[in-house]
């Protein structure tokens, strides 16, 4: 029966081997020897373990864009980037008045180095790994979206609907 040290352990694995053989786009290579505390299963070193959430892309056909509010700048600005100009999707016949034409994914990539590793093993806090990947300087889920609204991709909107501003 394993400790309760173990079955956050082997949690961690499972998450991580579920990710490996289901994210048929990104395959993360995973090391289960550092996941698990066993060898059983041959993996990479690193652990590159990718989330992605999919958003709604803004129809060519109708966007536009406009000034961005205080509001907008402001959650531009907590997260260190600025914006100007937001694009919109006005509605359309091609994207059935939504505004709204295909979806793209968001990314976030977890690479696990050595200080990484050792945090995990010791069990820390979902706080201390978070700090550490912004050390590493990861670009989060939050920030990869912001980037793709600045770009015109998505709506500020479709992006919060799919990550939070707090990551």
């Amino acid at each position: 029966h394993p400790s309760l040290k173990n079955f956050s352990l082997d949690r961690r694995c499972f998450s991580c081997i579920r990710t490996a053989f289901t994210n048929r786009f990104n395959k993360p290579l995973c090391n289960t020897s550092t996941q698990c505390g066993s060898n059983q299963i041959g993996f990479n070193s690193h652990i590159h373990q990718p989330w992605n959430r999919l958003n709604r892309t803004v129809c060519i056909d109708c966007a536009y864009t406009r000034e961005a509010t205080p509001v907008e700048k402001e959650i531009f600005e907590r997260r260190g980037q600025t914006i100007e100009t937001i694009t919109n999707g006005e509605g359309c016949d091609a994207c059935r008045q939504t505004g709204y034409r295909g979806r793209m994914a968001i990314h976030e990539l977890l690479v696990v180095d050595e200080s990484m590793k050792k945090l995990m093993m010791n069990n820390a806090s979902f706080q201390e790994l978070k700090n550490h990947m912004i050390e590493k300087n990861t670009r989060l889920l939050i920030d990869d979206g912001l980037l793709k609204v600045k770009a015109g991709k998505t709506t500020l909107e479709e992006i919060l609907r799919v990550a939070s501003l707090d990551d």
